[in-house]
């Protein structure tokens, strides 16, 4: 089953990749700025369920620091952050299909690492790709 709703997923993330981004939300701050401007962290945004797992701000943070070091887990994981974050800080975004992608992802692989060249660790750096794109055409400095 596991393989199968992998399939599924890529397959999901593979058609949304190829379709246009119809509009532009104001701005978005990828997982660097967001892990240098902590003060910035809108509160309703923490804490932050992923997974099925609650993280604190604090936890957050600590993902956001981590070094990825082909770990598909951790990649995603600090691209999630940043756009939740950057979601919860303007109004609107159009990524929320790249958002559930990523939640069912991490609802059948709730804890890292996950290695890149496994088929889940494929179908999660296919997914953070599209955020990382979308959190660096969105961004404005």
């Amino acid at each position: 089953m596991m393989i199968k709703k992998i399939g599924i997923l890529a397959l999901l993330v593979t058609l949304v990749a190829s379709t246009t981004v119809a509009s532009v939300m104001a701005c978005t701050w990828t997982p660097g700025y967001w892990k240098n401007h902590p003060d910035a962290w809108p509160t309703s945004a923490t804490p932050m369920t992923i997974g099925g797992n609650q993280y604190s701000k604090n936890d957050l943070l600590a993902f956001l620091r981590t070094p990825v070091r082909g770990d598909a887990w951790m990649n995603l994981m600090q691209k999630y952050i940043a756009m939740q974050l950057s979601k919860a800080t303007v109004y609107g975004t159009d990524a929320d299909y790249l958002l559930e992608a990523a939640e069912e992802w991490f609802d059948d692989n709730p804890t890292g690492p996950i290695r890149a060249n496994t088929p889940a660790g494929q179908a999660g750096l296919a997914i953070a790709g599209e955020l990382d794109y979308l959190l660096n055409l969105w961004h404005e400095d």
